[in-house]
């Protein structure tokens, strides 16, 4: 029998978002987009927290030690060892109906953020690569929300949630460049189980996906079959990352964003930390490599 999510810590995020595990610290990055924080997890206990002035869509290790990648709402920053925020290139700037919603690292080090409009219907949402200069590259567009983010093992297959349109699509992805080509549709989610939310690829090849709205963790295989479905106590799971020394557990953020007195009432933990026994490993975030100076 497979093993149950247990509570991994309780919180109360409005959109608790982005895991992202950096070996090199033993801890976890994740994210509350609305209350414009970030939290760096030691699982042993502790938590250190990030404050920002605006959403931030996802907290994401650097290979310079001290340092974090931050998507906040406009576009990408550094946050440096001694607190202090530097831009790095601001895309949304011009546009405030829009923002940073979910990021990752490729294997190489490069960086992409996903974007999203507040208000459904008002605009599209692209993907971004963090390229030198620095400037970012549109690599997807349009999205209706741009979303999870992963890659094959071989590193040759990209995964892009698009929420919006309720759908996982695989690209071909070149490795050397950063470039995306030869989309094809993965999965679809019937809207009345949810909505894709973010996702991880563990070592098999195998896609976990979090349903928004469904309380349920999925793996599909590498052709798309549905090989497992994790019930969760709360409804808005929103992402997930292998965690851990041996990385064979998931941590999962959850939300609460939306859900009424009766709701919460059913559902105390939303917006808390879950972790997950899988029974198979998955990778670290890969940090970011800034770029030379």
């Amino acid at each position: 029998m497979h093993a149950q999510p247990q509570l991994l810590r309780e919180a109360a995020a409005d959109v608790g978002e982005g895991p992202a595990w950096d070996a090199a610290t033993q801890t976890l990055l994740w994210v509350d987009i609305h209350a414009c924080e970030a939290y760096r997890e030691d699982l042993s206990g502790g938590t250190e927290v990030i404050r920002v002035d605006r959403h931030v869509g996802a907290a994401l290790p650097s290979a310079v030690a001290g340092e974090v990648l931050l998507m906040l709402r406009d576009g990408f920053w550094v946050r440096r060892g001694d607190g202090s925020l530097t831009e790095l290139t601001s895309p949304l700037a011009d546009l405030p109906g829009m923002r940073f919603n979910d990021g990752k690292v490729d294997p190489r080090g490069r960086a992409f953020g996903g974007t999203m409009p507040y208000a459904a219907g008002t605009g599209l949402g692209a993907l971004y690569r963090l390229d030198p200069g620095p400037v970012a590259t549109t690599c997807v567009d349009p999205l209706f929300l741009s979303n999870g983010l992963g890659w094959t093992p071989d590193g040759t297959g990209m995964y892009v949630v698009d929420s919006g349109a309720n759908t996982v699509f695989r690209y071909a992805y070149d490795a050397d460049s950063g470039s995306l080509s030869a989309p094809v549709t993965f999965v679809d989610v019937p809207t009345a189980e949810g909505m894709p939310d973010g996702l991880t690829v563990d070592d098999d090849g195998c896609v976990w996906l979090a349903l928004w709205g469904g309380g349920q963790i999925r793996r599909y295989t590498p052709d798309g079959r549905l090989d497992r479905v994790v019930e969760l106590p709360v409804s808005q799971p929103t992402s997930m990352c292998f965690v851990g020394a041996d990385l064979s557990t998931l941590a999962i953020t959850t939300a609460r964003y939306g859900l009424d007195a009766d709701a919460l009432s059913k559902q105390p933990l939303a917006g808390s930390l879950f972790a997950l026994d899988v029974g198979c490993g998955g990778p670290a975030a890969t940090p970011w490599i800034p770029f030379e100076k």
